[in-house]
């Protein structure tokens, strides 16, 4: 939402979860989760629920690099 004082354009959760404000993006139910559940709740709208899982998003894949093939989102 861009009310983070310290990043009002751009949240950076870690080095795969960039989050540009007022865009609207993708996220696995754990990090969904880490965002609505945390001190972060306030900043961001999370949508959906965790009830159907579909794998890996396209956007999170090759951030995670060469050595991660476990196939986890999280």
């Amino acid at each position: 939402q861009g009310t983070l004082s310290q990043c009002p354009r751009l949240f950076e959760l870690d080095p795969v979860h960039r989050f540009e404000a007022g865009r609207p993006r993708r996220v696995c139910g754990n990090t969904a989760a880490m965002l609505a559940e945390s001190r972060f709740a306030p900043h961001f709208e999370v949508q959906g629920n965790r009830e159907e899982h579909f794998g890996l998003f396209r956007d999170v894949v090759p951030a995670l690099g060469p050595d991660s093939s476990s196939g986890k989102c999280c």
